[in-house]
């Protein structure tokens, strides 16, 4: 089967006809990112709207300050999205053969999600800004830092909590579960080290934006729906570096801030403390899990440096 076959397949969600070996898995997650990447990309370019004429084809969305919120955007990553998540039932099989054991395209569908899911770039920059402006490290010093950059990072992450706010909790899902999989299952390659500073990261802006985020719509608490109050599982936290039921991880989505998400050695990630919590055992992880490569000091000293800076600003 052909990647083009494998691509028109899962987008129009029909069954697959034979099962993906891993090889073939990990690049048809890199295939469908990519698209969506480049559809991002299309939408964002100030010179698609002209046509070979050199004609402006009148105003739009080059300049768009929050992608997600162009509809072009969101039936793509949607889309995207159901095709990882056939990718995911896909390893369903190959797991329960392996008796539990995780393959490595696994790692891979869970960092796809916060490719597709987080404004990563903005998250690292805001820790880099952090950690250069509070630190005492000449090594973080950062050329360019101002007020109006850390400002404008700080809004479009707040975008990403409060107007993706459905999909910020999914992505803290795929977050936990990569701590999960390279405790449990990791095989110590090269992308182990990259994917735990990554969720590391997403987990601390995550958990310090949403408490700012509850304390400001305290006094206008949203409606609950009837659906909701009369559901018989009313859980009111889910751990999500542990495997989770799937009717937990929606319950967990759909409500939001009336569940707290818990990690090993943290408790509740949006506790005061629990973000740079989430720092320190995301270094210690790696430091025990993937000292093989030279990368892992860096992210090591980086998370460590901005748990320390963040416990003494909070």
């Amino acid at each position: 089967m052909s990647l083009t076959t494998l691509l028109r397949s899962i987008y129009q969600q029909q069954p697959l006809t034979q099962e993906l070996g891993d090889f073939a898995q990990i690049v048809a997650v890199h295939a469908v990112c990519r698209r969506t990447m480049e559809i991002g990309y299309n939408i964002l370019d100030p010179l698609s709207g002209l046509d070979a004429g050199q004609h402006h084809r009148g105003e739009s969305v080059r300049d768009i300050y929050w992608l997600p919120s162009d509809p072009e955007y969101q039936k793509w990553r949607n889309k995207a999205l159901d095709c990882l998540d056939t990718l995911h039932w896909g390893t369903h099989g190959v797991i329960a053969r392996l008796q539990g054991l995780e393959p490595p395209a696994v790692l891979h569908l869970h960092m796809s999600r916060l490719v597709l899911l987080v404004p990563y770039q903005d998250v690292y920059d805001l820790m880099y800004e952090v950690v250069s402006s509070h630190g005492d490290d000449a090594s973080f010093a950062h050329v360019g830092s101002s007020r109006s950059r850390r400002e404008d990072l700080v809004a479009k992450i707040w975008l990403w909590i409060s107007k993706d706010h459905y999909k910020s909790r999914l992505a803290i899902v795929h977050a936990g579960a990569m701590f999960w999989y390279i405790r449990h299952h990791g095989t110590g390659n090269i992308l182990e080290p990259t994917s735990l500073f990554v969720a590391s990261v997403i987990l601390w802006a995550y958990g310090s934006f949403v408490p700012l985020l509850q304390a400001s719509t305290d006094e206008h608490p949203p409606v609950t729906s009837r659906v909701d109050t009369e559901e018989e599982f009313d859980p009111t936290m889910i751990q999500i570096d542990r495997p989770c039921d799937d009717e937990l991880i929606q319950i967990f989505i759909r409500r939001g801030n009336s569940m707290q998400p818990h990690m090993l050695g943290v408790g509740n990630i949006c506790q005061p403390g629990g973000a740079h919590n989430v720092l320190k055992v995301g270094a210690k992880l790696i430091k025990n899990r993937c000292s093989a490569w030279p990368i892992s000091k860096t992210y090591e000293n980086l998370l460590l440096h901005c748990a320390q800076v963040s416990a003494r600003s909070s």
